[in-house]
């Protein structure tokens, strides 16, 4: 089974052996148990993305968070990552909850809101592991085109 496979370390630091090559190393390499096997557990959690929340469109200027515009708000994820030693990133998305109700799900493409309400805005990273994180306090607070705050 592992004839010739002079390079093996066991996750514990068990080295290759010539007399050991069947299967009774076949397996996790633990102290007063040697083997050549690994346990790869990522137990690391990734960082959560962000949002780009931009005034009318992806050109626009920036959108202050949790301030009140009668403009539409372009909202856009960037993804998060994984740390070191984890298994890597396997994707980001938002969900976007108006006025209390779940409005968007699971998004990875960009939106718009141009609805008046209060929107808040949830971003989830996954790594390949299954490791979550999330990242939320992002509010747009849209009222009604060409009204004013004062107007509320």
């Amino acid at each position: 089974m592992f004839t010739d496979s002079t390079k093996l370390v066991g996750g514990n630091g068990t080295k290759y052996d010539a007399n050991h090559i069947d299967k009774e190393y076949a397996r996790l390499d633990r102290v007063g148990t040697p083997g050549y096997l690994t346990n790869i557990v990522d137990e690391y959690l990734p960082v959560a993305g962000t949002m780009t929340m931009k005034l009318d469109n992806a050109n626009g200027a920036e959108y202050v968070n949790n301030t009140i515009t009668d403009r539409n708000v372009y909202i856009a994820v960037n993804n998060g990552y994984d740390t070191a030693g984890g298994s890597g990133h396997l994707m980001t998305t938002y969900t976007v909850v108006k006025d209390g109700k779940t409005y968007l799900e699971n998004q990875i493409g960009p939106n718009t809101l141009t609805e008046p309400g209060t929107y808040t805005i949830t971003v989830t990273t996954t790594d390949n592991a299954g490791n979550v994180a999330t990242r939320g306090g992002y509010v747009v607070k849209k009222i009604e085109t060409g009204k004013s705050p004062s107007q509320l």
